[in-house]
């Protein structure tokens, strides 16, 4: 049988907005890192305890460290949340989802393969709605788009993965799911999915 290959890209609606604001918590960010350092060099060459409370003169003197590292931590964190697209990439039966933060960082989210698919539906549907209730499901949405693109649609993936039941939903094309078919059972469709 001939490899198949095909990816797509939940891309994000609105890239331009979040492209500044991802560029804005960037700068915020590497700015406090700088500011902590320029502080952290004074406060090394130029600190002088008070000789009655040299705790305090301590803590007076750490505490704006600590504030500003933390602060130029969380604009960091938070930038690495506004811009994410996901990849999803079909090859030959195996399905590998990476989330790509601004094109710089990538990092796989989850890889399986078609036999560990349990069902295949529309999201919101009501086979998604049981499952969304099941104990112990690990429900991940690897889309930050509210509404679907172009030609694609939000679709939900059952997947049993090293024991672990996953109820993933994504943003793509019929086409990706065609591809998912060729290599599974046709019962992992839910049930009225070809007729809507």
């Amino acid at each position: 049988m001939q490899d198949v290959f095909y990816e797509e890209t939940a891309t994000l609606q609105d890239a331009v907005k979040l492209s500044k604001k991802f560029n804005l918590y960037r700068i915020l960010s590497k700015a406090c890192y700088i500011i902590f350092t320029l502080y952290a060099v004074f406060a090394f060459l130029f600190f002088v305890p008070n000789s009655r409370n040299v705790l305090i003169s301590v803590i007076f003197t750490i505490l704006p460290a600590i504030l500003i590292l933390a602060m130029a931590i969380i604009f960091g964190k938070y930038k690495n949340s506004i811009y994410v697209e996901y990849d999803y990439t079909f090859i030959s039966g195996s399905i590998r989802i990476a989330k790509v933060i601004k094109d710089i960082k990538r990092r796989t989210v989850i890889k399986f393969d078609t036999y560990n698919i349990e069902k295949i539906g529309y999201y919101n549907s009501l086979t998604y709605k049981k499952y969304e209730c099941f104990a112990g499901i690990n429900k991940q949405i690897l889309t930050k788009n509210l509404t679907p693109l172009d030609n694609k649609n939000f679709y939900y993936v059952v997947v049993n993965v090293n024991g672990q039941k996953n109820l993933l939903i994504i943003e793509c094309t019929q086409q990706f799911i065609v591809c998912i078919l060729r290599f599974s059972k046709k019962s992992i469709l839910e049930e009225g999915f070809l007729n809507k």
